[in-house]
């Protein structure tokens, strides 16, 4: 028996509280084994592709296709740029195309488009490639967010997102050991240079995970014809979050996120945290690696240093930030209901008005916004002095820039839980964080770190620093706007049960009748 006990108790201390009843944790694990492995595993290929490139260039793609200049960050711009115009259509088509259909698609049509860039011989096609993958690549990290959000309570929901995110990183991880592999084994076997077996490889893996997500994604609670979930399951899977009031697809749609603070607010924020991942995403720390000399198999295997302390950042944020949750009390049976045991008009009311919302607590996700950009402010000052720095440090700086990732999890799993009272806010707003991200990346290496600046970087990490700062005043921005949001939900959900106690009780019991009839 204490042995079963320690046993729970680690499983909780790594993977949250356990449901209460043996069903519910059947269920649980169900949906962990089956949405999580899909999308990770779809998430890492999209990944692996898009590092694939940074390696691919320092392995010989350079040389071969003949990059002269910045047109490493031009190919990397047109990429950001059909990126962005897929974010938002991805996540609304998700609103019309079982997603159990859509993003297993979307993973078949990169890895077939990441297959013919081993064929390309000149920069132009490349572009051409990296635009079309980048459209399909778009549906996976929003629309993933927005999953999560369907399947997940709140307390679940930053650790699955962070094993969601950290997946990404794996993918670098994977990419850099895989390239090393590839320069050292298969180089010029059956006429291919390295790089391009690495596209290949990329592409064989895409199309392999998209079979497998035809077959076992389950798509969402109120769609979901899962084999392997039975009738009940199915319905508890529903039945088991909060309840969220109806909403739907409409040109309304525009006025519901132009009127909501949700959606400038988290597209702000997370457009501002991510260019902390600048030396990550635009891959300066294998370029200052190649420009310091070091031989390929080094550089692929070094610049994993950042990328493992992305992964640890993210998962310990998660989890810390879970583990908030947890210990906060529950929103109880009572206070739920407020939604649902209104008085026959506001019962009625639009979803955008204050009676039809759900109650809602603060989160307990922003300190993390304060902990990348600490992290941040050490790495920018660090290598915008750089002379006279000694090695080891720039080395350390460069790994610690890392930790700029560990919101990815944690903005998404707060989004997801403030606009859960409209779906389609929800999917627009999570959206709307990778376009806001996106569209500062298409030309943030460009401007700030051209491969030219290398091995200083200064601009960049001057910038880096001043980002940081942004970070610090925006996240303090939205955690009042969401502390804010909390008391005007209390305020009326105080001012619905007064109104209902001013009811007469033969009223209210028409009104309740009524009200359950309609459901």
């Amino acid at each position: 028996m204490a042995l079963k006990a320690a046993l729970i108790r680690t499983q909780e201390i790594v993977w949250g509280r356990r449901p209460e009843t043996q069903e519910e944790r059947r269920l649980l694990r169900k949906i962990d084994w089956f949405v999580l492995s899909f999308t990770c595993l779809n998430y890492w290929s999209n990944y692996l592709n898009r590092t694939n490139f940074q390696n691919a260039y320092v392995s010989g793609m350079r040389e071969d296709l003949g990059f002269v200049g910045d047109q490493y960050n031009v190919a990397l711009t047109v990429f950001t740029i059909g990126y962005i115009v897929g974010l938002i259509p991805n996540n609304l088509a998700l609103q019309y195309v079982p997603a159990r259909i859509w993003l297993p698609a979307m993973g078949c049509i990169w890895g077939v488009l990441s297959a013919c860039v081993s064929k390309t011989t000149t920069v132009g096609q490349l572009y051409a490639i990296r635009f079309l993958t980048a459209l399909a690549e778009s549906s996976t990290f929003s629309g993933t967010h927005y999953i999560l959000g369907c399947w997940y309570k709140e307390h679940e929901l930053g650790k699955r997102s962070a094993v969601f995110a950290a997946s990404a990183q794996m993918g670098s991880l994977f990419s850099g050991i895989m390239q090393g592999a590839i320069h050292s084994n298969m180089d010029g076997a059956h006429g291919l240079a390295g790089w391009r077996w690495l596209f290949v490889i990329d592409g064989i893996l895409a199309i392999a995970i998209a079979a497998y997500g035809f077959v076992f994604f389950p798509d969402v609670p109120q769609k979901t014809k899962a084999w392997y979930l039975s009738d009940t399951e199915r319905k508890m899977a529903v039945a088991r979050l909060p309840l969220r009031p109806e909403t739907r697809m409409g040109w309304d749609l525009v006025g519901r996120c132009l009127k909501s603070w949700q959606w400038y607010a988290f597209t702000v924020l997370f457009a501002i945290t991510s260019m902390l991942e600048a030396p990550g995403f635009v891959g300066v720390f294998a370029l200052w690696l190649k420009a310091e000399g070091y031989p390929v198999a080094r550089i692929n295997y070094y610049a994993l240093g950042l990328v493992t302390v992305a992964i640890a950042t993210t998962l310990a944020a998660a989890w810390w930030t879970d583990w908030l949750s947890e210990r906060r009390v529950p929103v109880t049976s009572s206070e739920s209901a407020t939604t649902v045991s209104l008085p026959a008009d506001l019962a009625r009311a639009p979803t955008t008005t204050p009676a039809a919302l759900p109650p809602y607590r603060p989160s307990v996700r922003w300190p993390v916004n304060y902990l990348m950009a600490l992290c941040a402010l050490f790495s920018g000052i660090v290598l915008a002095i750089y002379d006279g720095v000694p090695r080891w440090l720039i080395f350390a700086a460069y790994c610690i820039s890392g930790a700029g990732y560990a919101g990815q999890a944690t903005n998404f799993a707060w989004c997801n839980v403030a606009c859960a009272h409209d779906e389609q806010l929800r999917a627009v707003t999570l959206a709307s964080m990778n376009v806001g991200s996106n569209v500062l990346a298409a030309w943030w290496g460009l401007v700030f770190y051209p491969a030219t600046d290398a091995p200083k970087f200064r601009r960049g990490m001057v910038t880096l620093v001043v980002m940081a700062v942004l970070t610090t005043i925006v996240g303090a921005g939205v955690q009042w706007l969401d502390a804010r949001e909390a008391r005007r939900r209390a305020r009326w959900a105080e001012a619905v049960e007064t109104s209902e106690e001013d009811i007469p009780s033969e009223q209210q019991g028409r009104d309740s009748e009524e009200s359950a009839e309609k459901r």
